[in-house]
């Protein structure tokens, strides 16, 4: 029924709309097929909405974040890339392992060039943000576009790859906690036809927890041919290795937050691990390639692949709170012992994703169609070999010397192997260039080999093949009323099967989800665009702790998202950039537990530049408050304080060169960036300075 009453809702959209007094130009028409202007840039988001229209005139709410943005606002991983994006919130505290962002409530899809890029726990590492051109989010369920993925959006990553030109761009940055970095982008053409780039991140540095470095070297070249007569391909490959640790201490709730009988709070940044032992070592290698081919002015033909190989070798330290989250020390009358748990973990994985997809634009009298028809294949292999070990320490007096490394026996295995095959067909309808309907659907089969949990030795549990289909579909309409103003209305679907096990050993089912969204966009000029947006979300199927075991899950949790959200960017290159957003979001269900989803988020974000004799400087900085975070279970609740934090950026650029200065956390807030109902609190990051220097060639 919603979907009859949206379609219904769209038709009458599109009858109220006029007919313009003309038609559209043939150059025009060939520049809505190729790249999306917004913002005084071309950035094409073709890969992440599938789709040849204009952002303004997308049914969803999407945000693109340029590489120049979001390392100018001092980004070190993705999360921080989409930090001052409406809705998207993430953790005021670093996390080296792997990046945690929230969209409306939940953890997004991650994709690479419009293929899915993560699988596995601790079986990967996190991408490196100079890799990549630009950041686009997708709000809200995207299962017709991509397969499988999280009700809440899904983050696309957008390679760089040869523009055709000859360029480089040399940096080199120093900053907090011994920061040394080497950065080189550079580019050659031979011809007309034939580019190739080389991108080089090479880092050396430690973290504000002590004996955790934050060391990285990425090499990721890529060619590009265009030989002529619409046929373009671009071959990529990359290598990342990261030698780091966990800064996550998982310290109790008790003694940090919450006060332990009078004690002093334990400091933040406590590193309990053995110096020189814990580490979270990987390295993860990718191939791919992406080939278009033009047939005539009306179709194009798309396919993409790509081979991910990683592997992960993880061992930490952490102590034992979750038994008896509200008293976790033992009951010596001291209240400074606690069990302390260390965990020893070598994981893979090795992926294999491909698309193939064709587009064609078919023009009957006012009304335009652009059809899409396509399929795409998922493989994944990914394991996880660990053992744990567990000693009691004095948290307030820590004998370093005593504690015992991770474990280098490792007895208990988690596996999973899968593959994945979708067909999915879109149909966008243009009516005098003015209202867009969009209707699509997609049909998904995944065969999932087997998933295994080996509990301990000879005790085993695993599930044969089993096989989960899902049909999803989206729908969405909008309409040009005139001032640059497009209401929009879209319902969306997503599925997401779930590794894992209940205690009996039957393998979970999928989650299921829909939303409803309705919003207006405005777009006055190319460099501006205003996306004010309300969702409503349903999730079921979501996997909730087992009553009867307590270290197990069963599948019983209902979740409702309900929020609105209001974003307005406007950037003029050379000029000056300003982003604001504020996001709600309100959490409910039965069965469900959720820990640290804020319920208001707000950001600014503004620079300047500034003519001054021969160079120019460029100034600036943002504000981000992350609401308070409540996590409740049936032992307690826990609010997590609202925050205020402040960055800043000062740049001067001379003809080629050019230094900055930036700041992250400029104001050095402590606190906490969430403590969980679980019984466990992480520190916010501190203030994180970085000089740099560089010069384009």
């Amino acid at each position: 029924m919603a979907q009859l009453a949206l379609l219904a809702a769209a038709a009458a959209l599109a009858g109220a709309v006029p007919p313009p007094a003309r038609e559209p130009t043939q150059q025009q028409q060939q520049a809505s097929d190729e790249d999306i202007e917004v913002r005084g840039e071309r950035l094409p988001a073709a890969s992440l909405t599938r789709s040849t229209l204009r952002l303004v005139d997308v049914p969803q709410s999407v945000t693109v974040v340029s590489a120049e943005t979001f390392l100018r606002q001092g980004a070190l991983s993705i999360a921080d890339a989409v930090r001052y994006a409406a809705g998207a919130a993430s953790s005021t505290a670093r996390d080296t392992r792997f990046d945690w962002v929230c969209v409306r409530g939940v953890e997004p899809s991650l994709l690479r060039d419009g293929m899915r890029d993560q699988y596995g726990v601790f079986a990967s590492i996190a991408p490196d943000p100079y890799g990549f051109a630009q950041v686009e989010l997708l709000r809200g369920p995207a299962s017709m576009l991509f397969g499988r993925g999280a009700i809440g959006g899904v983050i696309n990553l957008a390679t760089k790859t040869p523009q055709l030109q000859d360029r480089a761009a040399l940096q080199a940055i120093a900053g907090s906690y011994g920061r040394a970095e080497w950065l080189v982008d550079t580019e050659t053409v031979a011809g007309t036809t034939l580019g190739a780039r080389l991108v080089l991140h090479a880092r050396d540095a430690g973290t504000y927890v002590p004996h955790v470095p934050d060391d990285r070297l990425l090499v990721a070249p890529s060619l590009a041919w265009h030989p002529g007569g619409g046929t373009e391909i671009t071959l990529l490959a990359s290598f990342q290795r990261d030698h780091t640790g966990s800064i996550a201490n998982f310290l109790p709730v008790i003694g940090t937050m919450r006060d332990n009988h009078g004690r002093a709070p334990l400091p933040g940044f406590l590193f309990l691990g053995v110096p020189g032992d814990d580490r979270y070592d990987g390295s993860a290698r990718q191939v791919g390639a992406i080939a278009t081919q033009r047939l005539g002015g009306a179709g194009r033909l798309t396919v993409r692949a790509r081979y991910t190989s990683a592997d992960v070798e993880y061992r930490t330290h952490f102590p034992n709170s979750y038994p008896r989250p509200t008293d976790p020390y033992l009951p010596d009358g001291t209240w400074r012992h606690i069990p302390l748990l260390s965990y020893g973990a070598h994981g893979g994985l090795h992926v294999l994703a491909g698309d193939a997809s064709l587009g064609w634009r078919l023009v009957t009298g006012p009304l335009t169609h652009q059809l899409l028809a396509g399929a795409d294949y998922g493989w994944h292999d990914a394991y996880r070999r660990f053992g744990l070990g567990s000693q009691l320490v004095d948290l307030y007096a820590l004998d370093r010397a005593a504690i015992v490394p991770a474990a280098r026996k490792r007895p208990l295995l988690q596996s999973e192997e899968d593959r994945q095959l979708g067909l999915y067909a879109q149909d966008e309808l243009r009516l005098w260039e003015r209202a867009t309907l969009v209707l699509g659907a997609r049909h998904d089969r995944v065969d999932t080999d087997h998933a295994a949990v080996q509990r301990g030795p000879g005790s085993t549990a695993m599930s044969g093949p089993r096989v989960d289909r899902a049909t999803t579909l989206r729908v969405g309409a909008s309409a040009d009323i005139g001032g640059g103003v497009t209401p929009y209305l879209s319902y969306n679907e997503s599925f997401e099967p779930i590794a894992g096990l209940t205690a009996a050993g039957t393998p979970f089912v999928p989650k299921t989800g829909h939303q409803h969204e309705a919003g207006i966009k405005w777009q006055p000029d190319a460099a501006t665009l205003v996306t004010l947006a309300a969702f409503r979300i349903a999730e079921q199927h979501r996997p909730v702790p087992d009553p009867d075991h307590p270290t197990e899950r069963i599948q019983a949790g209902t979740m409702l998202i309900r929020g609105s959200e209001l974003e307005a960017r406007r950037t003029l290159p050379g000029d000056y950039e300003v982003s604001v957003a504020y996001a709600t979001d309100h959490l409910s269900g039965e069965g469900a537990a959720f820990d640290a989803a804020p319920r208001h988020l707000a950001s600014l974000w503004l620079t300047r530049a500034l003519t001054a004799g021969a160079g120019t400087w460029r100034v600036g900085g943002g504000v981000r408050y992350v609401g308070e975070q409540v996590s409740r279970n049936a032992t307690w609740t826990l609010v997590t304080p609202a925050g205020t934090l402040v960055d800043a950026v000062i740049e001067y650029r001379l003809d080629r060169w050019h230094v900055a200065v930036n700041a992250t956390n400029l104001l050095d807030r402590r606190g906490y960036s969430s403590c969980l109902a679980r019984g466990d609190c992480f520190a916010a990051a501190p203030r994180d300075v970085r000089v740099s220097l560089g010069v384009d060639l």
